[in-house]
């Protein structure tokens, strides 16, 4: 499994993603093909994200959040 590395996401009204950067370079999306959200208590530090398993118009599939 990959580490989680940082990304810019440029997000719509309602918080879709639309296109995010990753290492300089911007990623346009197709589409989101799935979301998901994550609460999570660890070491008592409650975390909530929301995931989204998005396509790039070049057809690359990552998992933001």
């Amino acid at each position: 499994m990959k580490r989680p590395e940082p990304v810019v996401v440029v997000a719509d009204a309602r918080g879709e993603p639309l296109s995010f950067t990753r290492g300089g370079r911007n990623q346009r999306l197709a589409d989101v093909l799935e979301r998901w959200r994550l609460e999570d208590g660890w070491w008592g530090k409650e975390e909530q994200r929301c995931y989204y398993r998005v396509q790039t118009s070049r057809g690359s599939v990552f998992d933001i959040y």
